[in-house]
């Protein structure tokens, strides 16, 4: 028991050791790195080949040394080839030598390699450049002015910004907007790090500068994100001015609090044009502060259809049961439009109780109800899932209009379950016009796919078949096959061999969802006497066996099973794709065995090499045997050098 009392002594000392242990890591790791920095700078400093000093420029940059920054500033002069990565790997040395090193060397560059110098001190946020650009803003070259105005409006210090400020009124009209956009994304700078007072004061000036538009439009809309105290007098001041200045508005507005937001424009939308209403009630019905809606409602029966349909759709998002009355009413109009807002609005309306109150308008307007707004009714019920207003559509169903029927049937469509489907199914087997029997089948099929309750929908469905004339029955097979239940597979099961049904039956199994079919599918693979449903049926027990999960052992035996019924290359082929992805050694003597087949030898080999390739790891020695009885078979030497040279080393 030594060891265990060693083992406590070392978890003992480990907190007062642990320190000494980081300390000696840290100290090895910067000896390290300061050895490999000063190899790198010989080879900077040395005549080795373009392709070593670019590697040792970089690998500089990620070691961060300020001893490298000598012979980086030298390199950044002297070589135009290497300017760029030594310019590179002094932006990531943290040192402030190496900002130092970029300031010194703008009086010794020119074109590129001193745009590239003045990018680096504004990524580098050098405070201590802020003179040297400030005296290349009026350099007479546009791409040094312009690199120089960004670079101050990165560094964006009180020093940087005077710059800038001092500058833009005397800049030339080709560096102008480069200088605008300095002091955007300055004030963007000041407002990160809460100087949001020293922001505005930027985006102030820019915005009363002749200025590009864009450039105006941000200066605008910053000024509005970050003065917090005046907010809402620019924020109503702009969505008064141009159109320009009203969208930036309305930008800006989603990026404020909402209910600031809110409470600021709703009190304007009875004073702006037709226009600027609708784009604000989008506003509005974005945020979602609903105590805005007594400025909405009003709106919900303007005269202009725009606004009156753009306000309809905003009481989607604002509106409760209080809006009801009105929404159905304009749900009811002549005016298609506004009709067809207004019943997408009632389709959406969050509130619980409006269910109720659709509701109790169907049961009140049942009987006298004109047909177009009993119509509208039913659909509504349709959309928000209503099954409390079953037991007032069923009855309705004999209507002798198609414009009645018609709608109860989708509405079913979308709430039914096995109790409905047993009224529809029982309709379907009566005479019926040929619309209703479209309507029936498509509803039928829709509740089949949405049903909760599987099982009872299958046992509805079967009682429908064995009623049912063969053309009716062709279509409840197809149905059946959507719900794939075991009660579906047996009514399958009975009709299978009948001739006028086989066709139908063994195409839907061929598409089963579930394992389930498999052993249907095998009999009638092997017993059908039509071999175009054989080779369907097969096709089908193979899709089982490649797509759904089953046990190895399982697949295995399904697709030695395939392999003795296919006729056909096809399904051998398809049979072997899947034999190769089974990671089990019991399906080794499948290839071999199918090798002996017509049409199928140097497919079964290819496939067998791949399958013990794959399985080399859990039995090599099976696998060796394997491998040297496939390459007997085939005619191809390479394969046959492919198996002898995989078995030589499964026998090392």
């Amino acid at each position: 028991m030594r060891w265990y009392r060693t083992v406590i002594l070392l978890l003992c000392w480990l907190p007062v050791t642990l320190p000494f242990i980081e300390e000696c890591f840290v100290s090895h790791t910067l000896a390290f790195a300061t050895e490999e920095a000063a190899e790198l700078i010989e080879i900077v400093r040395s005549d080795r080949p373009y392709s070593e000093k670019l590697r040792a420029c970089r690998r500089l940059a990620e070691i961060g040394s300020p001893e490298a920054v000598p012979a980086l500033a030298e390199l950044l002069r002297q070589d135009e080839n290497l300017s760029h990565a030594a310019r590179l790997g002094l932006d990531a040395i943290p040192h402030p030598s190496a900002g130092q090193a970029l300031i010194e060397a703008l009086g010794d560059l020119d074109g590129p390699r001193r745009v590239g110098a003045v990018q680096s001190l504004g990524v580098r946020r050098e405070s201590e450049a802020v003179k040297p650009l400030a005296e290349l803003l009026r350099s007479s070259d546009v791409a040094t002015a312009t690199a120089a105005a960004r670079a101050l409006g990165r560094i964006a210090t009180d020093a940087a910004v005077r710059e800038l400020l001092e500058f833009l009124p005397e800049a030339s009209e080709s560096v102008r907007t480069g200088v605008g956009y300095a002091l955007v994304e300055a004030g963007q700078q000041l407002a990160a790090e809460g100087k949001h007072a020293e922001a505005v004061r930027i985006f102030d000036t820019l915005a009363n500068m002749p200025m590009p538009r864009p450039l105006n439009m941000a200066a605008v809309r910053g000024a509005v994100l970050y003065d917090s105290q005046h907010r809402a007098q620019r924020l109503l001041a702009i969505l008064d001015d141009s159109d320009a200045a009203f969208q930036v508005a309305l930008e800006a507005a989603r990026w404020l609090p909402a209910t600031d937001v809110a409470r600021q424009v709703a009190p304007i939308l009875g004073k702006v044009s037709p226009e600027r209403q609708e784009l604000l009630l989008e506003l509005l019905s974005d945020l979602g502060e609903r105590e805005v809606l007594p400025f909405v409602l009003p709106l919900a029966e303007s005269t202009n259809q725009g606004v009156r349909i753009a306000a309809i759709r905003c009481l989607g998002q604002l509106g409760d049961v209080s809006v009801f009355t009105l929404l159905l009413q304009a749900a009811f109009e002549e005016n298609a439009a506004v009709a067809k807002a207004a019943r997408e609005t009632l389709g959406q309306l969050p509130d619980p109780r409006v269910n109720a109150e659709i509701v109790s308008q169907l049961a009140r307007r049942s009987q006298e109800a004109p047909q177009q707004e009993l119509a509208i009714l039913i659909e509504l019920c349709g959309k928000r899932r209503l099954r409390e207003s079953v037991p007032i559509l069923l009855p309705l169903l004999d209507s002798a209009d198609p414009k009645i029927r018609h709608p109860i049937l989708r509405t079913l469509g979308e709430v039914g379950g096995p109790e409905e489907l047993q009224a529809l199914t029982a309709r379907l087997l009566r005479p019926v016009v040929a619309d209703d029997e479209v309507v029936l089948k498509e509803v039928v099929r829709l509740i089949a796919i949405r049903a909760a309750d599987r099982d009872g929908v299958s046992r509805v469905l079967v009682q429908c078949l064995a009623q049912a004339p063969p053309d009716l029955k062709k279509y409840l097979i197809d149905v059946l096959g959507v719900v794939g239940t075991p009660t579906a597979l047996e009514a399958l099961r009975q009709l299978v061999w009948q001739p006028e049904y086989q066709d139908t039956v063994s195409r839907v199994l061929g598409q089963w969802m579930n394992p389930g079919a498999a052993p249907l599918l095998l009999e009638l693979a092997a017993k059908a006497e039509d071999q175009r449903y054989r080779i369907r049926a097969l096709r089908g027990f193979l899709r089982i066996a490649r797509q759904f999960d089953i046990s190895p052992t399982e697949r295995l035996w399904m697709i030695v099973q395939s392999l003795k019924l296919a006729e056909r290359d096809e399904e051998r082929l398809l049979a072997l794709q899947a034999l190769g992805r089974l990671a089990t050694t019991l399906g080794l003597k499948e290839p071999e065995g199918l090798s002996q087949r017509d049409g199928a030898l140097e497919q079964a080999v290819a496939l067998g090499f791949n399958l013990a390739e794959n399985l080399s790891s859990h039995d090599p020695v099976r696998v060796r045997d394997s491998l040297l009885a496939l390459a007997t078979l085939t005619n191809d030497p390479d394969l046959r050098e492919r198996a002898h040279q995989l078995a030589a080393k499964l026998a090392q």
